[in-house]
């Protein structure tokens, strides 16, 4: 099978024929719209047609929220609204402060907190934020998730998810109730 542009139409509905669980789409803003975009200036999909398809497609979406600012914070929860997305979709951000002002434009979000490899040296001063935060999922990429800080963000009642995991150890991770983000099914 061939590979899809990630963000694409095409690659949600590759992983809904791969059989997958979840789509993780990043959302940035283009020109006052949202749309479904890693890095700024790449072409992407408007973010409710991407929504749209993939909760028609019968997917969980995970929307990885690239921007802080109010504005597109505000239209992100609009947008979720709109599509009745809140029992299947959840809202990830490295912005600890966009993850509290998304729980409380909409207290219905499901927010989680992606911590890249750069947090590691202040991840300890960060240990209460996340129920400060109003977090129902924290996201540490791979290299940050030990067994111990696993086992205390759960005991927190914490949803463990985890990105950056090669394919062949995922099931390591499945085992331990971790989710898992992977960039290939194959």
């Amino acid at each position: 099978m061939g590979h899809a542009l990630e963000n694409s139409l095409d690659a949600i509905r590759a992983a809904a024929r791969l059989r997958a669980d979840a789509v993780e789409l990043d959302v940035r803003i283009r020109q006052g719209t949202l749309v479904c975009a890693h890095d700024r200036g790449q072409d992407g999909p408007p973010l409710q047609r991407a929504l749209d398809l993939a909760l028609d497609l019968g997917l969980r979406v995970e929307l990885d929220m690239k921007e802080s600012g109010r504005r597109p914070l505000s239209a992100l929860a609009e947008h979720l609204d709109r599509a009745g997305a809140h029992e299947r979709a959840w809202v990830s951000t490295f912005h600890p402060l966009a993850a509290w002002r998304l729980r409380h434009l909409d207290p219905r979000l499901v927010v989680g907190w992606s911590i890249a490899r750069s947090w590691a040296e202040r991840l300890p001063l960060w240990s209460g934020w996340p129920q400060w935060l109003g977090l129902q999922v924290i996201e540490p990429e791979v290299g940050l998730l030990t067994p111990e800080r696993r086992a205390l963000w759960q005991s927190q009642g914490l949803v463990v998810e985890t990105w950056c995991v090669p394919l062949p150890h995922a099931r390591h991770y499945l085992d331990d109730d971790v989710s898992v983000v992977l960039d290939t099914l194959e």
